[in-house]
């Protein structure tokens, strides 16, 4: 989409850079963007070198949007639905790094997802590489049903879920630890769930166990 950009180029004896940078890039039907911040230094003989700090806030209508630049890291995640958040972007052009990052999505059907955390490196250079990713996730569904149907499963409908675990990714392994999951009225849970998984996108390293009531023998069987 398109980008509209203004700042105020400073040279000192420092050097040069760019401050008082904003910058505004897409459309409100895909991704949109807005950053102030400042770039330092600015002209160098790496280019990539140049120092970044920025104070980012972005959304956008579907995570689809976001496949282009992150292929492999959404490769079969379902659609979170429209998202919103904050971020504080440093490090250099080709080795960013990622603070105080919030992130908030909603579906229509009434799945909202939060997390909270930081990447500790985001290389730019030969090719998107994240490392060092860790968040605090919080999701609430109205239903089992709708958060099943979303990865593609059939559940019977044990009422409304909630859910906490904290993410970390290293090496390029996506973990889940301190899970917290429970579904029914809030009083009296139909499931609990608690633990974590070494390796999320393998489904191995599983460590979880369950305390669960099925009300009748005909839910049981489905």
């Amino acid at each position: 989409g398109p980008i509209d950009a203004t700042g105020r180029l400073v040279r000192d004896a420092k050097g040069d850079r760019l401050e008082d940078l904003e910058i505004n890039l897409g459309t409100a039907d895909q991704l949109v963007v807005h950053a102030k911040g400042s770039l330092d230094p600015l002209m160098t003989d790496e280019p990539g070198a140049t120092g970044v700090a920025l104070a980012v806030d972005f959304a956008w209508p579907s995570n689809r949007v976001l496949q282009p630049l992150a292929g492999r890291y959404l490769k079969g995640l379902p659609d979170f639905g429209q998202g919103e958040g904050q971020l504080q972007l440093g490090g250099t052009v080709n080795g960013l790094r990622i603070d105080g990052a919030r992130l908030k999505t909603k579906r229509n059907d009434g799945l909202v997802v939060a997390a909270t955390g930081s990447i500790a490196s985001l290389l730019t250079e030969p090719a998107l590489s994240v490392e060092g990713a860790a968040f605090d996730l919080d999701a609430q569904g109205p239903s089992t049903m709708v958060v099943a149907k979303l990865f593609g499963y059939e559940l019977p409908d044990f009422g409304r879920v909630r859910a906490r675990a904290k993410l970390s990714q290293t090496r390029g392994i996506i973990s889940l630890r301190s899970i917290d999951l429970d579904s029914g009225p809030t009083a009296e849970p139909s499931i609990k769930v608690k633990g974590a998984i070494g390796d999320v996108l393998a489904f191995r390293r599983v460590a979880l166990t369950s305390d669960f009531k099925v009300p009748t023998r005909t839910m049981l069987a489905m």
